[in-house]
């Protein structure tokens, strides 16, 4: 007795010559063919993961390394004696408190031009080199003011030590006419995040010694800051 699977298949190849079951047959292979196409599309060509989202609470690195190009400009009663020096670089090394506050070290050559001055306005210990350069060692704190992210404002108080020298450059040659002086300074800055890891900064600074009323001035600068853990 024949077993009915294979009556079956008997029955199925009998009527596989008919053109009604060969059209069945393609269209239900076409159909599972295109039910599985995307599938296997998505297996060999996974989409890429979506990028990191933005810490807009604070986007700053841990450390940053700056330098900045600043100019001076004398105020108060060093205008009688000084004029606007020229750009100088300044460097400095900010570290990120958290999202609201920055710390930062610096060290750069304050430059003020010296003005022609009448022979008997002349100090006759003074050097004849023809500008001040101030040695200026500062410590800052700033407070971080979000705008619109990328774009923040930094603000806070320096404490500066001031060393009057007759050239800008090591080793230091000290300016006998004026005595070192412990100031201080208003800082505030623009600044951008660009890429996670760089910031771009205009900043303007309102600085004095506190000793005497011979150095006072008025700084601007614009710098590149690179980030790093």
């Amino acid at each position: 007795m024949t077993p009915p699977f294979t009556l079956n298949i008997i029955a199925f190849s009998g009527e596989w010559g008919t053109s009604r079951v060969r059209a069945k047959v393609v269209a239900m292979l076409c159909g599972i063919w295109l039910a599985s196409g995307p599938a296997a599309l998505a297996q060999v060509e996974p989409e890429p993961p979506p990028a990191p989202p933005v810490n807009e609470v604070n986007p700053f690195r841990k450390n940053y390394f700056t330098v900045e190009m600043a100019r001076n400009y004398p105020m108060g009663n060093t205008q009688n004696r000084y004029e606007p020096g020229r750009f100088f670089p300044a460097f400095s090394y900010l570290h990120d408190m958290d999202e609201s506050w920055l710390m930062g070290l610096g060290a750069q050559f304050k430059i003020l031009n010296k003005k022609d001055l009448a022979p008997e306005d002349v100090d006759p210990v003074e050097s004849d080199s023809g500008f001040l350069g101030l040695w200026t060692i500062a410590h800052e704190t700033l407070y971080v003011v979000r705008l619109n992210h990328p774009t923040y404002v930094l603000v806070g108080p320096k404490l500066l030590y001031l060393l009057p020298t007759r050239s800008a450059k090591v080793p230091l040659q000290r300016e006998s006419s004026l005595a070192s002086e412990i100031g201080g300074a208003l800082s505030i800055g623009l600044t951008r995040v660009m890429r996670d890891k760089f910031l771009l900064t205009v900043r303007a600074e309102r600085w004095r010694g506190t000793r005497t009323m011979k150095l006072h001035g008025f700084e601007i600068s614009v710098g590149l800051g690179v980030g790093f853990d």
